[in-house]
């Protein structure tokens, strides 16, 4: 433990005095009143390049809000169209679907039934033969 308390303290100080020394400035030379003028030309001339990207910038946002209104206005005519040809479609499925069920419903067996009745006739006819050439 004391050892811990020892090392902590130890570490502690050499942080206060690495972090707590105030940095060495070396007097700086004083820019000439050329160079001063030659970095607010430079500045002036960043500002305005800055400025000109800016609404080239704004001139390309507004285009593309207009193609963005444009294209959802399209993507909402594509919608309704689709939806029609959707309403259509299941309409015609509908009706494909209640003649479908109706033939094999009522028409199909009716057909069978009278298709049985002719050969349950003819066998009929063929077992009274028979039992009338026996007799």
């Amino acid at each position: 433990m004391k050892l811990r308390f020892a090392l902590s303290i130890v570490l502690l100080m050499t942080c206060v005095s690495l972090f707590g020394q105030q940095g060495k400035s070396n007097p700086a030379q004083k820019p000439t009143l050329q160079e001063l003028s030659i970095t607010i030309n430079n500045q002036q001339n960043e500002i305005t390049e800055l400025h000109d990207e800016n609404d080239c910038l704004k001139q390309q946002l507004e285009e593309f809000e207009k193609e963005v209104v444009f294209l959802k206005s399209r993507e909402d005519f594509i919608d309704d169209k689709l939806s029609h040809w959707l309403v259509i479609l299941s309409i015609t499925i509908s009706a494909i679907v209640t003649i479908l069920g109706g033939f094999f419903g009522i028409v199909a067996p009716l057909i069978i039934k009278r298709r049985n009745e002719k050969k349950m006739a003819e066998r009929m006819k063929f077992i009274i033969k028979l039992f009338d050439d026996k007799i």
